[in-house]
């Protein structure tokens, strides 16, 4: 069975803009608008957002969402840079502790990491080191989540350690790590997300669903600012994200868990929070449409 979700982010609601943008909606909107649009879940968003502790717990079970998981990135460009990321880790299992109790461990939240980092060459690193590194991060992360009676899921995402087709099969070579397959991000990293699948689905176990623009000169997208100030995500078969053939990939192969809907959109305009709900509402009318 699957579960469909949404985040804070598709409502202008994300670490690059909680606290520091004008216009972010309050966290009772967004929740009020996923509960209104059909969405069974939602991730945590930036900590804190949505609340801690007892208030999360309230927030949520007030309208009969779930959590889907919570995002933290991992600084690994030297051997001290992911102490803090891990400890920001560990925060966000106390948040899915305090509202995992009688949720069936299919549909528990989902740590969603990702690995960031300076280039290669701009120190002492080389690529054998770093991927080194990344393995001995991910090995930790994994077990560390596991000890916690969370399963880790790494996440691809534009500007990281982990963005195009290529780092993403050498993650799923050299670790044990589950995916966390974020389509439009891989999309927009030059990759295909239908091939992830048919060569890795067993472990995908977690997604989160993008539809997204190609750059128009045909080259990868490299830096995250560039998708978001680009509005590259889009309403879900908008773009060039194969929406239809990946829902048809995750059905026949058996795909059981969240779904977690995401269209990334900055808040640039306390109407901009109106259309993103009712590009959420769409969404989930296209899911709704195809049986999901």
């Amino acid at each position: 069975m699957v579960k469909i979700g949404n985040a804070p982010v598709s409502y202008g609601a994300f670490e690059v803009t909680v606290g520091i943008h004008e216009g972010v909606p309050t966290s009772d909107e967004v929740l009020d608008a996923v509960q209104q649009a059909g969405y069974e879940g939602i991730d945590l968003g930036p900590l804190g957002y949505l609340g801690t502790g007892a208030d999360l717990r309230n927030a949520l079970e007030s309208r009969g969402l779930l959590l889907t998981g919570g995002y933290v990135e991992i600084d690994v460009s030297s051997p001290d840079a992911p102490a803090r990321g891990l400890a920001e880790l560990a925060q966000v299992c106390d948040q899915f502790e305090a509202v995992a109790d009688g949720v069936p461990e299919r549909y528990l939240p989902r740590p969603t990491v990702a690995l960031i980092g300076s280039p290669v060459g701009d120190g002492t690193d080389t690529q054998a080191s770093r991927w080194d590194r990344i393995a001995r991060v991910v090995a930790l992360v994994v077990s560390t989540c596991a000890e916690r009676g969370y399963e880790a899921c790494m996440h691809n995402e534009v500007g990281t350690q982990i963005a195009s087709q290529e780092s993403v099969i050498r993650l799923l070579t050299d670790t044990p790590a589950a995916l966390c397959l974020d389509t439009g991000h891989l999309v927009a990293a030059g990759g295909d997300p239908l091939a992830i699948l048919a060569g890795w689905r067993d472990r995908v176990s977690h997604v989160h669903l993008k539809d997204a623009k190609r750059a128009p000169s045909g080259q990868p997208y490299e830096n995250a600012m560039d998708l978001w100030e680009g509005d590259v995500f889009c309403p879900l078969g908008a773009g060039e994200g194969h929406v239809d053939a990946v829902l048809d990939s995750l059905r026949n192969g058996g795909y059981a868990g969240w779904i977690v809907v995401e269209q990334d959109v900055l808040p640039r305009s306390p109407e901009a929070y109106q259309q993103a709900s009712v590009d959420q509402l769409r969404n989930r009318e296209f899911l709704r449409n195809r049986d999901w």
